[in-house]
């Protein structure tokens, strides 16, 4: 018989990027450090006693709660994660609009600190997301213009879920 001490595993530490030069860095970090909203989730918003507060919702209007953290600092680093690490980091990417951009995560340990780093490198950020086409049905009113620069939507516009509730948030 064999026997197996394992000693204390490393707690997720920081996340660092390498090689972004078009992708923000920091939104990547809080995009996989902290609470997300599903890919199916949609921007609403409910007034509470005089404030607007948004909250995610699926497509029959009941809030969704938010995903936790890809890499949830603090909590035990799980092993064997690089290949769902990998997945979730590419949900990331398309997020923030780079569903074209190719790279990986390594997990490296931190003795003195005690903790493991998320290292994301970037190898290839490609061209960012763009809205192609904006279709609108169902208008009486206002003209599809005026409508689109009331929303702030315009072909050509850098495509990411946070650009995207913008405009769902001014419909």
């Amino acid at each position: 018989t064999a026997t197996v001490r394992e000693g204390k595993r490393f707690p997720c530490g920081l996340v660092q990027i390498e090689g972004a030069t078009q992708i923000d860095a920091e939104r990547l970090i809080q995009r996989l450090s902290q609470p997300y909203p599903s890919g199916d989730a949609i921007l609403s918003y409910e007034m509470v006693n005089g404030i607007r507060k948004n909250r995610w919702v699926d497509e029959s209007g009941s809030t969704k709660k938010l995903e936790t953290p890809v890499w949830n600092q603090g909590k035990p680093t799980r092993f064997g994660t690089e290949d769902h690490l990998n997945q979730q980091l590419n949900n990331a990417l398309r997020d923030l609009g780079f569903s074209q951009a190719e790279a990986e995560v390594k997990l490296v340990n931190d003795h003195e600190k005690a903790t493991t780093t998320l290292l994301v490198l970037l190898k290839k950020e490609g061209k960012p997301d763009v809205v192609a086409e904006v279709v609108v049905k169902g208008l009486e009113r206002n003209s599809v213009e005026q409508l689109l620069t009331h929303v702030g939507a315009t072909r050509g516009m850098h495509a990411n879920r946070q650009e995207i509730a913008k405009v769902v948030e001014r419909l």
